[in-house]
Parts: C-alpha cells; structure tokens; sequence
C-alpha cells in the first residue's frame, strides 16, 4: 500500500517505532534542537505510518535520538566507522613491532569494508593489490599482513577457498 502511485510506501504496524528512530537518527545531524527533531518526527509520523504512533511514543523516539545525536553516538547518515578496540591494537603491536602498523591499517579498513555485517567476507591478496584497495600494497604485503590478524585471533578463516577459479578463502571477525 501506498499513498498514490508515486509516493512513499506507508510504515506498517509493527514497523513503525524502528523506522521513525532509524528516520530521526537521519535528519537528526540537520535539527537545530530537539524540538526541531521532534517537528520533523511527527511530520513523519503523521504521513508515514499506516496507523500513526502514539505522541508519548514519538517523544520517546525522538529523545533517544536526539541523545545519540548530541552524544556523538549517531553514526547513521555520516559514513562508515571503524572501531577499534585498544587491547588489540596493543596486542596486534606485540605480535610483529614491524609489521604492526600494516596489521592495524588492515584491520581498520576490514572493519570500514565489513564490520556492520557479521557475516564472511574474502580478503583476496591478488585482487585487493590489483584493485589497489590500500594504495600501494602488494599481494605478498596482505598476505603477510593477514597473517598477524589470524595470529592474533582479530579474524578467523571460516571457509578455505580454492574450489575453483574465483573461490577465496572466507573470514570472520572474532
């Protein structure tokens, strides 16, 4: 269902609290208070919602939105982030004192690349040094970079690949 065969798709029940969070996480960075958030929440819920939430739900919605918002916990609309968590930078140091710096630029653009999905994603030496996914790096420098990651237990290999042509290992953050 529809409001006309152009416009949006209406929010059905059971949906409707997630989307208007997930809406007012997206226009939040824009509000210049909360009760602009607030504003633009009932306009949304209003014109969106099959049936429209109740308004203690939406100031609800909107005060944990603005909080993640003024917190700098709002990372939707604002591209992708890396976390990375202190003691395994340390520990990804103290595995190889060379290499290290490699390993913890690996790791971050991993995480960048596929740390919101938890599922398995390849790192292809070959195709990543000739994509030039991290300027400069070679083949042998993700091969040698990927391994201090596995020793340090950062991401585990969950599939061996080699099956045929084009069928790359797969990992797993840990």
């Amino acid at each position: 269902m529809s409001i006309s065969s152009h416009g949006p798709a209406l929010t059905p029940v059971g949906k409707r609290n997630d989307t208007l969070f997930k809406h007012c996480l997206r226009v939040a960075p824009k509000c210049s208070s909360e009760a602009d958030l607030l504003t633009e929440a009932n306009t949304f819920n209003t014109n969106r919602n099959m049936v429209p939430l109740s308004t203690q739900e939406v100031e609800k919605v909107v005060k944990s939105a603005w909080y993640l918002e003024k917190s700098d916990n709002n990372w939707v609309g604002h591209g992708s982030k890396a976390v990375l968590q202190d003691a395994a930078v340390e520990d990804i140091l103290a595995a190889d004192n060379l290499r290290g710096g490699d390993a913890v630029a690996l790791w971050a653009r991993l995480q960048h690349w596929h740390g919101a999905r938890n599922g398995t994603f390849a790192i292809s030496p070959h195709a990543m040094a000739r994509n030039q996914k991290i300027p400069g790096w070679t083949a042998h420098r993700y091969r040698r970079t990927r391994d201090i990651l596995l020793k340090c237990s950062l991401i585990k290999c969950v599939s061996q690949g080699g099956r045929k042509v084009g069928d790359p290992y797969q990992y797993q953050f840990t």
